[in-house]
């Protein structure tokens, strides 16, 4: 079902004037009036959409979620360097966006997210070769490699992402593989 033009427009400004508030403060201090009164919305029209500014925080992520996916899937790659490497264009592209993500709330949430939904488009491929003797070992292992991978992504970031992302990109998966006890 097709959203309506006006539905995506109302939508936009909410979410702009949201990320707009998260550029001056942080989650717990936006108030669903101070949306509404940056997008020139009524009360009714956010709770049409949104139950609260956080409902409204983990929409916005995963449609941006949504969207890095789309392009992984455009890209059509299985290799990890490579789907790295999409995510972190688009972090670099939308680098004020994502440094509110990380930064302005509980950024840890999201950053751990972005490198799941890496991990993801290989999950089947990745739970095959992880070294553990039970089903609990491999799923404790997969976590390893996402808590790891996230750090390196939010060192990067709050180093003012200086590396170059193929530099990035290689060296989580040059850690992916040595945990993995395989050579690349």
């Amino acid at each position: 079902m097709k959203t309506d033009a006006r539905v995506r427009y109302t939508r936009k400004c909410i979410k702009d004037s949201f990320i707009q508030l998260l550029r001056k403060k942080s989650l717990d201090k936006i108030t669903v009036k101070s949306i509404c009164d940056a997008a020139e919305i009524n009360r009714t029209t956010f709770y049409k959409y949104y139950m609260d500014p956080y409902d409204l925080m983990e929409q916005l992520e995963e449609d941006i979620l949504r969207e890095l996916l789309q392009k992984i899937e455009v890209s059509n790659s299985k290799d990890l360097e490579d789907i790295l490497i999409t995510v972190l264009n688009e972090v670099i592209e939308n680098r004020e966006l994502y440094d509110i993500l990380f930064y302005k709330q509980d950024g840890h949430a999201f950053n751990d997210k972005l490198i799941l939904l890496c991990y993801q488009v290989r999950q089947p491929e990745l739970l095959s070769k992880i070294p553990a003797a039970s089903v609990i070992e491999k799923e404790w292992f997969y976590y390893y490699l996402i808590q790891g991978s996230s750090s390196i992504l939010d060192c990067w970031i709050r180093e003012g992402m200086k590396e170059d992302i193929r530099k990035v990109a290689g060296f989580i998966c040059k850690m992916y593989y040595r945990l993995l006890g395989e050579r690349k």
